[in-house]
């Protein structure tokens, strides 16, 4: 009998085979979870309830989407106006939302548009991750029930929005000739977000002319709405950086949270007096960046892409998208979904990104899970944990989608390729 070390039997534990659909004991443990809620209001508070389950509930249900609703329908707001909304100054959200207002429904509805949003999430989630075996489907129940996701679900958070949009262009792009409308909605998700702008990497295929076309007329596109509506994003940072990106512990991920937090100590405030933060943040990540680009040039990385890959190319670069804007609350972790089936296929078929990608999958579990360290740990501490798994899962997305790049672009960008076929796999020397 081999004896298996501890990354050897999670590794089995993901991708051990089972005849029965793990997506089947997710679907009937989230039913009890929901249920569980439901019969807790007979006897409890609404948010009480929710906050023993680790999630920051408010006192009632849907607040972000009803807040979301307010600023949309208010009839004193004027499009063309840089200004706050009347209805909801804490509305920090582009413009174009105000374009939806005819077909949006008015706030005595909002309940019912936020269970067909949330139900329309879920339902993205079974088709994207796709057949898995019951060992997986714990670790997918973990994640969608983990305090960060599970807030994006208890406040309606309009960014369930764009995750439904991105999974119906990664189910687009499993189809032929459906790349264009696939970038299209990616980019009216991008439109209504800013972050999803970056999903435009994704597009690289081994079809060098299609894809750099594609990619041409989104970058485009891209770079005209931000150019256009750049006094309303000048806007938007400045109420960030006001009322949201102060000071948030164990509840935001971005460049800037840990440098922000160490900002409030007088002694590191001196410091960054002379040399401003967010500096420091961004050279580091420029610095992880050129370190990565460097170590996959060396290096051939052989990886089993899918028909994963697509979904991963986007979890990952609305990662780095949302990661790279500086501050961002955390129910966006739900983006974390889509990078996962890719992953699982990497852990079961490709040695020489096992190992790296088991921690990133436990990196992911850990992070979502990390509110739990908030009740044992002085704060600094805590969040200095939390943001280091935030860097090293940046650091993993760009690494890997370095190394999923198509053939010829790796050789353009000098990277070493001897015995890599176009399929992805070591040819015979």
């Amino acid at each position: 009998m081999i004896k298996m070390n501890k990354s050897d039997k999670l590794i089995y534990f993901f991708t051990k085979d089972s005849k029965l659909d793990g997506r089947l004991v997710m679907g009937a443990i989230l039913l009890i979870y929901f249920l569980s809620i439901f019969c807790s209001s007979f006897f409890m508070d609404y948010s009480r309830y929710w906050q023993m389950l680790g999630v920051s509930a408010a006192e009632e249900p849907f607040i972000d989407l009803k807040a979301a609703t307010t600023a949309i329908k208010c009839i004193d707001v004027k499009f063309n106006s840089t200004e706050p909304n009347p209805c909801n100054p804490w509305f920090a959200y582009p413009r174009i939302w105000y374009l939806l207002s005819p077909i949006w429904v008015n706030i005595e509805y909002v309940a019912y548009l936020a269970v067909f949003l949330i139900g329309l999430y879920f339902l993205a989630v079974y088709f994207v991750i796709g057949k898995i075996n019951v060992n997986t489907g714990y670790y997918y129940l973990l994640l969608l029930c983990s305090p960060p996701m599970m807030l994006a679900v208890e406040r309606g958070q309009p960014d369930l929005i764009i995750f439904i949009l991105c999974a119906v262009a990664i189910g687009l792009m499993k189809k032929k000739n459906f790349a264009y409308l696939s970038g299209g909605i990616l980019m009216l998700a991008g439109f209504l977000k800013l972050y999803p702008l970056a999903t435009i990497i994704s597009f690289f295929s081994e079809n060098k002319k299609k894809s750099m076309l594609l990619i041409f007329a989104l970058t485009i596109i891209a770079a005209a709405y931000v150019f256009f509506n750049r006094a309303d994003f000048t806007r938007l940072t400045n109420s960030l950086n006001e009322h949201y990106w102060s000071v948030s512990v164990g509840f935001m991920h971005g460049c800037l949270v840990f440098f922000t937090l160490l900002n409030t100590y007088p002694a590191f405030h001196n410091i960054f007096q002379h040399i401003p933060y967010p500096i420091i943040a961004y050279s580091l990540v420029v610095a992880i960046a050129i370190g990565t680009f460097l170590a996959s040039r060396k290096k051939v990385v052989v990886s089993l892409n899918t028909d994963h890959l697509f979904s991963f190319r986007v979890g990952a670069s609305l990662y780095l998208g949302s990661f790279l804007l500086g501050s961002n609350y955390d129910y966006k972790f739900i983006i974390f979904i889509f990078t996962i089936p890719q992953m699982l296929a990497w852990l079961k078929h490709s040695p020489g990104v096992r190992r790296i990608t088991l921690l990133n999958i436990l990196f992911i579990l850990f992070t979502c899970w990390s509110v739990l360290l908030s009740h044992m740990m002085y704060w600094i501490i805590y969040t200095f944990i939390e943001e280091s798994l935030n860097w090293l899962i940046f650091s993993y997305y760009i690494f890997m989608l370095l190394n999923t790049l198509p053939l010829w672009l790796k050789k353009m960008l000098g990277f070493h390729t001897a015995g890599i076929a176009e399929t992805g796999s070591l040819q015979p020397q």
